[in-house]
């Protein structure tokens, strides 16, 4: 009997390094491959689990700035950021083996389709993280809050690929969930994934911004854009942590006394943890902001549709990266002028400016 092959794991940051790590301890042979100083940094990468488990790269974990290191695994997990996956797609249809399983474990509703276009007729699903993990150190990744991996259903030797892939990350104590309504489980992701465009926009972190009022309302008012813009273009959102994506941006918009207590699993989670495209911004890196409240925008330009508030939200954060491209520090605005900004989108012409600074 043929040993195991080897899993991949491409763009090993904050979710990729964590996956990288789980699937090392539950005893599986890792490939990881990343943009530069790939090996130093997995030497001394650890990630802080919610049960306080400290998982750390195990000898035997294999690190590479080379694509051609996974040439022959059987999984490859895809977690880098939504703008580097059409590129690595073609990096990965030339080396990859025929029967590879590709998992994108990225953001936005476009990546997986970005993957099957660069290597046609190849296995390709959807996952779906739904918890955050902060890097509060150049060496150290913490899971910030609970939840599940949602995974495509997939049937033939992908779906068994598939099925070994969630026995080994059960081991670690991370559930996976196999969904066939995939495509629906995305879409309300991305509503709460619009919330990244508000905490990158006012400098907030996540739980700073459901318990700022203002930064709440910002984000339920994305939502219920986002909702509206996919209810008419599809995929038509479902239900993630328990909640119906209709009913989300009604609920954020009620009062901290309602809606602190509802969100409490979030709220909970640790005050460090910053969203992704945040943690994009601050490392002078490019965000995926074009996958998530800049996709609401296209897509509703597209069916004759407004999406203002996500408008807004995208003209505050591309001024801050211009001003990062530039060698400055962003001018957050504050949550109440940022809001204002997005009333005053509503009422009056497109052209209005958004407040870069705090008055």
């Amino acid at each position: 009997m043929s040993a195991p092959r080897p899993i991949g794991v491409v763009g090993p940051g904050a979710i990729g390094g964590s996956f990288a790590l789980r699937l090392a301890a539950a005893g599986e042979a890792v490939r990881v491959v990343g943009r530069r100083d790939t090996a130093a940094r997995f030497e001394r990468l650890q990630v802080t689990l919610p049960d306080k488990r400290v998982l750390r790269a195990p000898a035997g974990l294999e690190a590479s700035d080379d694509v051609a290191a996974l040439a022959d695994v059987g999984v490859c997990l895809v977690a880098v950021q939504s703008a580097a996956t059409a590129a690595v797609a073609a990096e990965l249809a030339e080396v990859l083996p025929r029967d590879a399983l590709v998992v994108s474990l990225q953001n936005g509703l476009r990546n997986v389709e970005r993957l099957r276009d660069a290597a046609p007729g190849a296995a390709v699903a959807q996952g779906i993280v739904a918890f955050n993990v902060a890097r509060p150190g150049d060496d150290r990744l913490q899971q910030a809050s609970e939840g599940p991996l949602y995974l495509e259903q997939l049937a033939g030797e992908p779906g068994a690929r598939l099925a070994a892939l969630r026995e080994a990350l059960e081991v670690t104590g991370l559930p996976v969930r196999v969904r066939a309504d995939i495509a629906r489980v995305a879409a309300a992701k991305l509503l709460i994934n619009l919330n990244n465009g508000v905490g990158a926009a006012t400098g907030l972190g996540i739980v700073d911004t459901l318990r700022d009022q203002d930064a709440r309302r910002c984000f339920a008012a994305c939502v219920r854009e986002g909702n509206r813009v996919l209810r008419a273009t599809g995929p038509r959102p479902g239900h993630m942590y328990g909640v119906p994506a209709s009913l989300l941006g009604g609920l954020l918009a009620l009062p901290d006394w309602v809606v602190l207590p509802l969100a409490r699993r979030l709220t909970r989670m640790d005050p460090a943890a910053r969203s992704s495209t945040l943690q994009a911004l601050e490392r002078g890196r490019p965000t995926e902001l074009d996958d998530l409240n800049g996709d609401i925008v296209r897509r509703a330009r597209a069916a004759g549709l407004e999406a203002p508030a996500n408008a807004v939200i995208c003209e505050a954060v591309r001024a801050h990266e211009r001003r990062v491209a530039a060698g400055q520090r962003p001018e957050f605005p504050t949550p109440a002028a940022l809001h204002a900004a997005i009333g005053a989108r509503r009422a009056g012409p497109t052209s209005r400016p958004v407040p870069e600074e705090p008055p």
